[in-house]
């Protein structure tokens, strides 16, 4: 398995953190010196056939000093907490009628907050791949996201 497919980048997990992602996961990234590198805790099973990976909230606020590490959850553990948040996102493939042909794929964010939608389209950007959909889709929802805290912020 390739881990860079199924974890979000370092760049977004720092972006998650800002804004307070804050579920459990099994994967940290390492910045101590000697490491740098993806991890994941395990312990043995009770009968020694397998290792159970541990889940922690690494973006805590224990997670400063002489160990810093920070969460890399997958890309579907992000999008759940987003939809926890009221932002929906749908990736799909995009089917041009006139060629007979799927050409890449497109994404929209509906944002509801009291009972009120608001939706996000990227009709003018077709991806090629649905990779690119969902990194793109996820840079845009935490843009979105930040936008929200701070009108929040503004109503206090």
């Amino acid at each position: 398995m390739k881990y860079k497919e199924i974890l979000v980048p370092v760049r977004i997990a720092k972006k998650l953190r800002k804004i307070g992602f804050d579920k459990k996961c099994h994967f940290f990234w390492n910045f101590y010196d000697d490491v740098y590198d993806l991890c994941c805790y395990a312990d043995r099973s009770e009968d020694d056939n397998y290792l159970l990976p541990n889940a922690y909230n690494y973006n805590d606020e224990n997670s400063t000093g002489y160990y810093v590490y920070l969460s890399m959850p997958t890309y579907e553990q992000v999008f759940a907490w987003f939809r926890e948040k009221g932002f929906e996102c749908n990736i799909e493939s995009y089917y041009d009628i006139f060629i007979s042909k799927r050409i890449g794929y497109l994404y929209s964010i509906e944002v509801i907050e009291n009972d009120m939608r608001a939706f996000t389209y990227n009709d003018d950007n077709c991806f090629d791949t649905y990779k690119e959909a969902r990194l793109d889709a996820l840079t845009k929802l935490i843009k979105l996201y930040e936008e929200e805290i701070g009108r929040a912020s503004c109503r206090e």
